[in-house]
């Protein structure tokens, strides 16, 4: 049996016969690039090396710019590894051995995200999408009906009214 090569069932080759048990794990992996922890780290030193020789001469694991060098190595790694999920595997959940469908709630909605209150007309969209019942929205200026549109965040919807004298028409 080689180190590198599985089966399709996931079985280590060679183990079809019953002589190996259980999952396998791997001493060969080739790995990306950007989900190689020891080469991102090395390159991470050689770079250090080359640009802060003069000022920067302790490259042990004990300095603290080795030690955010590696925080941001495993950084990339970790999103390397998700970057490689299919989207069925990112919209899913295993729950019993099936695949099911992720329950409403589990992502963050723009509410939850956006730091300030809506100020582009993608934050505002994005606001729109959040609405029960909203699967897509479009938000465009429009001054032509005088008419100004908010979020009503207590009833979570779009509310249209005739603002008074001198208001302007959009908030």
């Amino acid at each position: 049996m080689t180190d590198s090569t599985i089966a399709p069932s996931g079985v280590a080759a060679g183990a079809a016969n019953g002589d190996v048990a259980g999952p396998v794990v791997l001493k060969n992996l080739e790995l990306h690039p950007g989900e190689d922890f020891a080469l991102l780290r090395k390159e991470g030193i050689e770079h250090i090396q080359r640009l802060g020789h003069r000022l920067w001469t302790d490259y042990n694991i004990h300095d603290p710019g080795i030690t955010l060098l590696e925080l941001a190595c495993y950084a990339i790694t970790d999103v390397g590894f998700r970057a490689g999920f299919g989207m069925a595997d990112l919209l899913t959940e295993d729950v019993g051995g099936k695949p099911v469908v992720r329950q409403k709630g589990r992502f963050h909605t723009a509410l939850d995200v956006l730091t300030c209150h809506p100020v582009t007309f993608d934050d505002l969209r994005k606001r729109l999408v959040d609405i029960p019942g909203v699967r897509n929205a479009w938000v465009e200026r429009n001054s032509s009906d005088g008419f100004a549109y908010w979020i009503d965040e207590e009833q979570r919807r779009l509310v249209r009214r005739r603002p008074a004298a001198g208001v302007p028409a959009t908030r």
